[in-house]
């Protein structure tokens, strides 16, 4: 029952801040039986929220024994969570007994166990050296069970579009069931050798499925070349424009990657030229206040008029629903910046986490509270007092319907200002921004071996 009321206000609380959790390669998580997850840590607690509410089966998660004090600490017990005690807290690896002999009960029961190796949560765009420990109870597992289980060992990839900002996006990449038979094998002669080849290959994989790279300034290039990709492949590979799903997508990203790993370990030159071209590009759009399909798009009169009656209505109609959603949830959205942006003052990778935890407790508070003043009121003028119960329930709703009129508002604005600068007698200004589209296109096409229809596999 716990399970059930964890797994509903994981999945609500996590949905509501990320305006997209995608589950890339869904088919690879087995429906039932021993499952060893091992994933990428870019996010602290975040991290085990977006995999639990991404899958569909119940996640025992390994996590330091420093969250297992105070209200947390209690929850992760009662929901059955395993504490790792890391040598670098001065704890005795010996501790670790107790918590990886819960790790073999879970997965001789059928169950699934999540491990974040790196054994840190960090804010670096690449993944970290891994600990031995999801190799350690993968062979403690399948010694205790003298090699009757067979523990699928499955790799995932959490990849963040801004993990800090509400209604951002974020991708849960899952790898293909590693081979682990060879291992196996090594484990009964050399059992250390195994965990530190199986640790090693875990490493690549990772790496692969998180799109790591090295610097900031390489995320920024890459991620900058995939966007304007999917906006120009078309023009880049001869393909028909379609919608390309979010499995396509990681895909053509995890191409872009290698092949800039590649370049980069040529030397290539021409990968400067492609960052300066996307830089000027991409500032340029930014200081008009446009997007690159608005370059790219033709302004036909027809589509002018469409475009006005539909964000008429959006104007007209909209408004007084969401000025409701914003007077109704202003207080709550004050009081979870103020907790993470001056109270706690977290490091960067810990502030969607303060954002999520505590916002998710101050809403639910702020909204108690509202509606017992309401009801008070309704009650003291002869009112009905389930007049409160709908105003309760229209908090989230409206909250909703705010947020997304306003992101839609910020589109329509963009289209608006696109149309004012590139249509009309304006042109020049659009012809100057499809020149730099050109030589970007030029440059992407002579540092391409091939179109980026298809990518590099996730594994090694």
């Amino acid at each position: 029952m716990l399970q059930r009321f964890a797994d509903l206000v994981v999945r609500t609380a996590v949905r509501t801040f990320y305006r997209r959790v995608e589950l890339v390669g869904h088919d690879k998580i087995p429906p039932q039986g021993p499952t060893l997850l091992v994933a990428n840590h870019f996010n602290s607690l975040v991290d085990p929220l977006v995999i639990q509410a991404a899958l569909s089966r119940w996640v025992t998660f390994a996590a330091t024994d420093q969250l297992f004090h105070g209200t947390l600490g209690f929850f992760m017990k009662q929901l059955g969570m395993i504490p790792i005690y890391r040598a670098m807290d001065r704890h005795d690896p010996q501790m670790n007994y107790r918590s990886f002999r819960r790790a073999y009960e879970v997965l001789g029961g059928g169950g699934v166990v999540a491990l974040f190796p790196e054994g840190i949560t960090h804010d670096e765009p690449h993944v970290q050296r891994l600990k031995s420990g999801a190799a350690r109870i993968f062979f403690g597992a399948m010694e205790h069970f003298e090699g009757r289980l067979d523990i699928r060992v499955i790799p995932i990839g959490l990849v963040y579009e801004d993990k800090h900002r509400f209604q951002g996006r974020v991708a849960v990449v899952v790898g293909n069931p590693v081979d682990t038979a060879e291992w196996i094998e090594i484990a009964r002669e050399e059992p250390q050798r195994a965990a530190r080849l199986m640790t090693n290959h875990l490493q690549g994989i990772l790496e692969d499925l998180s799109l790591s790279l090295e610097t900031w300034e390489d995320q920024r290039l890459v991620n900058g070349a995939v966007k304007f990709y999917l906006g120009a492949r078309e023009e880049l590979g001869g393909e028909p424009t379609h919608e390309v799903t979010p499995d396509e997508e990681m895909e053509i990203h995890q191409a872009f990657r290698a092949e800039f790993l590649q370049l980069r370990r040529k030397g290539s030159r021409d990968l400067d030229r492609l960052r300066r071209l996307l830089t000027g590009y991409q500032t340029t759009l930014g200081r008009l206040g446009i997007t690159d399909q608005h370059v790219r798009d033709d302004y036909p009169p027809q589509r002018v008029i469409r475009y006005l009656l539909r964000n008429t209505e959006l104007v007209l109609l909209g408004w007084p629903l969401a000025a409701y959603g914003i007077a109704n949830n202003i207080l709550g959205v004050a009081l979870v910046r103020l907790t993470a942006n001056r109270i706690f003052r977290p490091r960067r990778d810990r502030i969607s986490t303060i954002k999520i935890f505590y916002g998710t407790i101050i809403f639910l508070v702020t909204s108690l509270l509202q509606t017992g003043a309401v009801t008070w009121l309704c009650v003291a003028r002869g009112w009905p007092w389930w007049i409160g119960l709908i105003y309760l329930v229209s908090l989230p709703l409206s909250g909703w319907y705010a947020t997304s009129f306003f992101h839609r508002r910020r589109r329509a604005i963009q289209g608006a200002r696109a149309f004012a600068l590139l249509a009309g007698g304006k042109r020049r200004i659009r012809d100057r921004l499809r020149a730099q589209r050109a030589r970007i296109i030029e440059t992407l096409r002579s540092l391409m071996d091939r179109p980026l229809t298809s990518g590099a596999t996730d594994e090694k």
